[in-house]
Parts: C-alpha cells; sequence; structure tokens
C-alpha cells in the first residue's frame, strides 16, 4: 500500500489517499499510527492538487481512526483546524465543508475536552459564523452538525454543554429544513442528559 501511496501517477496517489482510512481501521487501533501517520503526512503535501484535496477530506476520519489524543501529531490536529477556515472561504471546497461537519465531534471525541481549547475556535466559526457550517448553504453540512452536535456534548461535559454547545443547538433546532430539524430532534434527549442545570434543560 505504501508503494501504491508514492506511485508516479496522481491518479492512483488518490485513490490510496481515499481508502486509507479504510485500510487503517482494518488493523488494531495501537498500529495505526505507526503504519500510516507518515502516509497521510505525504499525501497531505502531495504535489497533485486532487491528492491533496481527498487527503483533507480524509483527514477528519483519520484523526479519528487513531482514537486517542497522544497518537494524533500536533501538525495533524493543527492542519484540520487550519482547513476548516480555509474550506469555508473557498466555494470550491463544498465537500471539504462537508467532511470537516462530518467529523468534527468524532476528532473533538478522539482528542477529548482537554484539547477544547484547540478546537474551540473551530466550533465557534462552525457554529456561529454567517458563513459557518451550522449556517451553510448545503443542507447535508447542517444536517451532519445537527446529528453529532450531542457527541460534542458528551465530550465536553455539562459546564461547557451550556455555554458553548447549546446555543447552536437550540438555532439548529429552528433550522429551515425539515430534515436539519428532526436529526437535532432525535439528539435533544442526550443533550438534556449533558446539560445537567435545569434551566438549560428548559431551553432545550
Amino acid at each position: 500500500f505504501g508503494g501504491l501511496a508514492r506511485d508516479a501517477h496522481w491518479g492512483v496517489r488518490k485513490a490510496a489517499a481515499e481508502s486509507l482510512v479504510g485500510l487503517a481501521m482494518a488493523l488494531k487501533e495501537e498500529s495505526r499510527k505507526e503504519a500510516f501517520v507518515g502516509m497521510m503526512t505525504d499525501l497531505l503535501g502531495d504535489s497533485s492538487r486532487w491528492v491533496r484535496m481527498s487527503a483533507l477530506q480524509q483527514l477528519g476520519y483519520f484523526i479519528a481512526a487513531l482514537e486517542k489524543a497522544e497518537r494524533v501529531p500536533e501538525a495533524l490536529l493543527t492542519q484540520y483546524v487550519e482547513i476548516i477556515e480555509q474550506s469555508k472561504a473557498n466555494p470550491d471546497a463544498a465537500d471539504i465543508t462537508y467532511h470537516c461537519a462530518y467529523t468534527f465531534a468524532a476528532v473533538t471525541r478522539t482528542m477529548g475536552a482537554s484539547h477544547w481549547t484547540t478546537l474551540q475556535a473551530p466550533f465557534s466559526s462552525l457554529c456561529r459564523d454567517t458563513g459557518s457550517l451550522c449556517r451553510d448553504t448545503q443542507l447535508k453540512t447542517r444536517k451532519a452538525m445537527a446529528a453529532s452536535m450531542h457527541i460534542v456534548a458528551q465530550t465536553l461535559g455539562a459546564e461547557l454543554t451550556e455555554s458553548e454547545v447549546l446555543p447552536h443547538f437550540e438555532a439548529l433546532l429552528k433550522d429551515s429544513a425539515v430534515e436539519v430539524r428532526q436529526a437535532a430532534l432525535q439528539n435533544v434527549a442526550n443533550i438534556i442528559r449533558v446539560a445537567a442545570n435545569p434551566a438549560a434543560q428548559r431551553r432545550v
């Protein structure tokens, strides 16, 4: 597989980037870092734009696949945080925007509450800005945020959920699209279980 990831033809390297996470998941979790972090790093810096784009789409899934914060190199987490801002500003990066939304909760769970200082800014960017993922023009992006917000809450605990998560979750409950509202409604009970404050629970 390493040979395919370094193949002379960019199409082969792109296919390797798209299948790397699936292959990593077939290994024991403690073996994934040594086997694939170097490969992912090389693919993210590939000379082909198409290979880099495919690797960027897979980055959140890869971080989540490492399953423990100590296995995630700081450089990979930094790049993930940076692409959230960059994808929002680039209309050609709609697919990356969706993958950022789809994987944010899983990345948060892998990194844990101790890394919230790193993830807080991109989360606020995803959910608060006019061009954020919670307000993205793509329905599937907003739906991904609505369907996974409870995982962020479960990772952060009651206090941070009330201050950081609830305002955005409430907005998703009022989304203009039925599919987004339904995705949020399915997780109301999970959010309430985390938000121990009765006043916060009543807000939801």
